[in-house]
């Protein structure tokens, strides 16, 4: 199952590369290339990373993690505020 997922989802970012990335460099646009290849990357590790069935946190604990020491130091300056 791994092969199978692993390799389509490697067949449709090559095709989708090979689309797109060859339009970008013949516009001389390099870093928008650049920005294509990595967010294709991130993507492609995400299916694939999903597809064999790892759990992956969601993004909301990131939001949580960053927010809340600022959610607490807001809630000591102004307390009662509800």
């Amino acid at each position: 199952m791994f092969v199978m997922v692993t390799g389509l989802v490697l067949a449709v970012s090559v095709l989708a590369a090979a689309l797109e990335l060859p339009k970008l460099i013949k516009q001389r646009q390099g870093r928008e290339a650049a920005v294509y290849g990595v967010m294709l990357v991130i993507g492609m590790a995400l299916c694939i990373i999903t597809g064999i069935n790892i759990k992956l946190p969601s993004p909301f604990q990131l939001l949580v993690w960053v927010y809340k020491p600022v959610n607490d130091w807001f809630a000591a300056m102004f307390p009662g505020g509800g």
